[in-house]
């Protein structure tokens, strides 16, 4: 970590999430949850530090990020790899955004790979080329290919909310051992209370916070929808 600014410059960064983006990406060497609550409130800063500090998706802010044309079209093209179609119906809100995201998806013509071949690929790769694949065609997998998913607990989460869209039980026992994956799931799937993940979700202190405050404190539910926009009873 480099030389942090005295407490008060601090505080006045902590206003603008944009602001509290480039100086996290300045000056810190790793994930800060209280400074990661600021920057997702905003969605282009969460977009670029999806891309430039994680270099992965960053679920817990999506439902920020999709309903900003903009962000979710760059989003799209840097961390899903074509299709988003759970912020489609954002992104056709500005033509212009959708033009170009009509662009991404044609630009990504795919072809599932071979079994054999799935096979000698290292489990992240083989993971992101069928959830891609999946969100290419738009619909589930065989069940061959979902074998070779739900143990990967963050792609078994993406595709359950992305592809499948409710459920997928035999995946959970996997999804239920990553924090992220778990809360995300909890939040988006379940849409109330996980008490089997709620240990492992407990780890690291962003994802607990934005569990607790949208599935447990119904006191801070209204603050917590006014950053994410999220219902929850699932009506977005």
């Amino acid at each position: 970590m480099k030389n942090r600014l005295p407490k008060e410059v601090e505080d006045t960064i902590k206003q603008d999430p944009i602001k509290t983006y480039y100086y996290v990406i300045s000056t810190f060497d790793k994930r800060d949850p209280e400074w990661e609550w600021i920057i997702m409130k905003d969605p282009y800063a969460a977009v670029q530090y999806a891309i430039t500090m994680l270099q992965d998706r960053w679920l817990i802010a999506e439902p920020i990020i999709m309903k900003d044309p903009s962000a979710a079209c760059e989003y799209a093209e840097g961390m899903m790899g074509g299709r988003w179609p759970k912020a489609e119906k954002y992104i056709r809100q500005n033509a212009f955004v959708w033009e170009k995201y009509e662009e991404i998806i044609r630009g990504k013509k795919m072809k599932i790979k071979s079994v054999d071949k799935l096979l000698k690929m290292n489990e992240l790769e083989r993971v992101n080329h069928l959830y891609h694949y999946a969100l290419y065609i738009g619909k589930r997998l065989d069940p061959i290919y979902e074998e070779m998913i739900k143990s990967n607990p963050l792609g078994a989460c993406r595709y359950a909310i992305d592809i499948i869209g409710k459920r997928w039980k035999e995946a959970e026992p996997y999804i239920m051992k990553d924090e992220v994956a778990a809360c995300a799931y909890a939040i988006n799937i379940i849409k109330k209370r996980w008490p089997e993940a709620e240990p492992v979700i407990r780890k690291h202190k962003l994802t607990w916070m934005i569990y607790h405050n949208v599935l447990i404190d119904t006191s801070k539910k209204k603050e917590i929808q006014e950053i994410l926009q999220f219902n929850l009873k699932g009506k977005s």
